[in-house]
């Protein structure tokens, strides 16, 4: 902290002083840090210190609110339904925060901005307001088959798009240049383009022809249920404060758009096999139950590294979307879901 000694060693206090200290005297981890406990430090926190982080709400709150709209054509052919239906909902008014304490400064030879502190005295003045919006669009397939003859099926396609401003407070804590906040209108974080789920029900204890299946295979029922989806888009960020208005985790390269980067496709095949053995009477039996998750055992990546260092648009990698490295590696996967699993049970019904 420029300006200020540690009473304790003479030396300019650092924030290792502060928690090194706390520490041994047992504050942190115990209880809430008081004013008390920095005033040794010779630090009186006040709001009106030098670098200042101060949080307000604008004057004119309004409410969020939402606008939804749905239309589906539904068809029965015989033990089928077909239908087709179409989505729609915008949110408008969701709250964001900006720094109100910024002005343009110069310009960057390429055009991009810089920021300079109305208020030198204030390092952030960060307001609520609800000025952010999303939209929803999304077209529905969908087919079903009720339960006859030992077999059902359910299975349903979606294609679809989300568009927003702002997704939360911890992924997006303010805009790349929070003077211009439209601009931060992009495929939102948690956009699927496609999405295709189907599963099914096969009973084996189901007369055929007049004959039935072998006492081996009799009885058993079979759930399998495939899940196929695209990417969702991710934030690519530079890790640093490369706009001037100390902001670090919402910093993008400098002419990149929000969530420029392609997540990882999922796919997976669950299923579940079961068969119940009598014990006597209707009402009392054992069920015996396997499952599997992930039955190929296919890698679905999670997360990517979104932090790309200090770079510009042009020097980020086309195709942009994750890789398989160390995870510390620029674009690199850093999660996954879990690969097969198996778990087994027995349940009693009496």
């Amino acid at each position: 902290i420029p300006g200020l000694n540690n009473r304790l060693t003479g030396r300019q206090l650092t924030s290792a002083d502060i928690y090194g200290t706390l520490l041994r005297q047992g504050v942190i981890g115990r209880r809430t840090i008081a004013r008390e406990d920095l005033l040794q430090f010779g630090l009186a926190p006040n709001p009106a210190l030098p670098g200042a982080v101060i949080f307000g709400i604008v004057d004119d709150w309004r409410n969020p609110y939402s606008q939804q709209a749905s239309l589906e054509i539904e068809r029965g052919i015989r033990s089928f339904a077909v239908s087709a239906a179409y989505n729609f909902n915008r949110g408008a008014r969701i709250p964001r925060i900006l720094n109100r304490n910024l002005a343009y400064g110069p310009r960057r030879p390429n055009g991009q901005p810089t920021f300079v502190h109305l208020n030198p005295r204030i390092l952030q003045l960060n307001i609520f307001e609800p000025t952010a919006n999303s939209f929803y669009h999304a077209g529905i397939l969908q087919l079903s088959k009720r339960f006859s003859h030992g077999v059902s099926v359910n299975a349903h396609y979606t294609f679809s798009k989300a568009i927003d401003e702002v997704t939360d407070f911890n992924t997006d804590f303010s805009p790349h240049d929070q003077l211009n906040a439209r601009a931060e209108r992009a495929l939102s974080s948690f956009d699927q383009r496609h999405r295709f789920v189907a599963n099914t029900v096969l009973m084996s204890n189901i007369q055929r022809g007049g004959v039935f299946m072998t006492r081996v295979i009799e009885g058993w029922t079979l759930s399998p249920i495939v899940i196929a989806s695209s990417g969702r888009p991710f934030n690519v960020l530079t890790g640093i404060d490369n706009m001037g208005d100390n902001q670090v985790n919402t910093h993008r390269p400098l002419g990149a758009g929000r969530n420029l980067g392609h997540g990882p496709s999922y796919f997976t095949l669950d299923a579940r096999l079961s068969r119940k053995f009598p014990l006597g009477g209707e009402a009392r039996n054992l069920e015996f139950i396997a499952e599997v998750f992930n039955l190929l055992n296919r890698t679905n990546f999670r997360t990517v590294n979104n932090v790309v260092g200090p770079i510009t648009v042009e020097q980020l990698p086309r195709p942009l979307e994750g890789r398989r490295g160390i995870a510390t590696t620029p674009l690199a996967f850093t999660s996954a879901f879990d690969p097969r699993q198996f778990q087994f049970g027995l349940k009693l019904h009496y």
